[in-house]
């Protein structure tokens, strides 16, 4: 068993409850983990026996490029809808995080840090 893993993707989006939010965007950053069997992948040295990651990234950034108002419901979303693209897929685990979130202090991030079961 192995973890396929994209960390820190840094992202813009116009994700969050506030107006302000929808209106002017902010930074995220992303960090994905698939939990799969790589054996096959390695023992062949073949990409069609393994998790493309850049078919990974590219399914999650299409799910982030719709508003969402939740960090909560764009990490559900992309790490169920990655168990379900993928068989081979054990588990998913999503870290998403928005920086510099519209707080009255100075807070550097707020993380919504998902996993699927067996993760």
């Amino acid at each position: 068993m192995a973890i396929i893993a994209l960390e820190n993707i840094h992202l813009y989006g116009k994700h969050g409850c506030y107006d302000a939010e929808a209106m002017l965007g902010g930074h995220y950053e992303m960090n994905i983990y698939v939990k799969t069997d790589v054996r096959e992948a390695a023992e062949t040295d073949d990409l069609k026996h393994t998790i493309d990651y850049e078919a990974v990234y590219n399914y999650c950034i299409e799910i982030f490029s719709t508003r969402h108002n939740l960090l909560e419901t764009l990490a559900y979303k992309m790490a169920h809808g990655l168990l379900k693209k993928y068989d081979s897929a054990h588990a998913v685990r999503v870290k998403l995080s928005k920086l510099h979130p519209p707080l009255p202090g100075q807070v550097e991030r707020s993380t919504v840090d998902y996993s699927t079961p067996e993760f």
